[in-house]
């Protein structure tokens, strides 16, 4: 039996889901989890993600939460314990992980494409009030340090899928700060180096300020160069054995839709089989370490060191 439900604090976004998208609407979130819902997705700002997944948790649901998992490591601890002591399905937002371009490096990397990773170079930007025009980006959690905002946490699916590739982290060094005219209080401009215990070295660059959308990762080995820019839409492979770099093209007529509709097909498949997901809470967590690692040695213009896959 379908029985789909939403809550959201703003009648206003209450009544437009009612009116144009046949769906129950719930005025009261713990209100709403006295129902006992099977499943909860959790899409709000930021700095509630943890809280609001806590309390599904206890209420017995499997549950998504958009990335990131949290802004700080609070309610984090209790979540990861509810979730083990209820055997709950769970999945962090991660749909670069069903991106067919990301994939493809991912698989290059595993199979030694090119031999042993020396160190990994990863863009990405765009210019904040371009992300959502309809809004007034000063508004948005983005640009607010209290709500999770700042480009640290808003890309941190660079983070994600980087450790993705080259597994856990042992150091983070990181420099940020608000540099341009946007009118937010978060880092709008950010680099990272990170250490992995595999021995690659990282470099993030992650801004809100680029006129242009970048995303783009290049990856160098003892035998080559693994090479994915978001424009050119391809994966690119040279190694000095091919005349020609191999190019891995994105299927045609790719929908970038696509990579969130595979990525709910997982979690509900995941639910349906009672397996772990590609992301679990618990791998979320590790990735939402590194995050705060890189805010701390901002902060305190050190390096951080990093436990097995998670804080030390």
């Amino acid at each position: 039996m379908r029985d789909i439900r939403a809550f959201d604090p703003d009648e206003t976004v209450r009544t437009w889901v009612r009116d144009n998208l046949d769906v129950a609407v719930e005025s009261d979130y713990e209100g709403a989890l006295e129902k006992s819902p099977d499943v909860v997705f959790i899409t709000s700002p930021t700095h509630l993600h943890a809280r609001q997944a806590l309390l599904a948790a206890r209420a017995g649901a499997h549950v998504f939460v958009e990335k990131p998992l949290a802004h700080t490591r609070e309610d984090v601890d209790d979540l990861l314990r509810v979730v083990a002591e209820k055997n709950l399905v769970t999945l962090g937002g991660c749909n670069f992980k069903f991106y067919p371009m990301v994939r493809k490096v991912k698989e290059l990397v595993d199979d030694g494409a090119i031999g042993r990773i020396y160190s990994a170079r990863i863009e990405a930007g765009q210019y904040l009030p371009y992300w959502r025009p309809t809004l007034d980006y000063r508004k948005n959690y983005g640009a607010r340090r209290a709500m999770g905002g700042g480009v640290i946490l808003d890309f941190i699916h660079e983070l994600d899928y980087t450790r993705w590739f080259f597994g856990p982290v042992r150091e983070v060094v990181a420099l940020a700060n608000r540099v341009g005219p946007l009118e937010i209080d978060t880092e709008d401009l950010a680099e990272i180096l990170i250490w992995f215990q595999k021995g690659v070295l990282a470099e993030i660059h992650l801004d809100y300020l680029s006129q242009r959308y970048q995303r783009n990762v290049r990856v160098m080995g003892a035998t080559g160069n693994i090479e994915w820019d978001w424009h050119e839409r391809t994966v690119r492979l040279y190694r000095p054995d091919l005349e020609q770099p191999q190019v891995f093209p994105l299927p045609e007529g790719y929908d970038l839709n696509q990579m969130y509709l595979d990525e709910l097909d997982h979690f509900l498949e995941s639910i349906e089989h009672r397996q772990a997901t590609l992301y679990p809470f618990a791998a979320a967590a590790e990735v939402l370490d590194i995050a705060l690692a890189s805010h701390a040695s901002v902060e305190t213009k050190q390096v951080i060191r990093l436990g097995s896959g998670g804080a030390g």
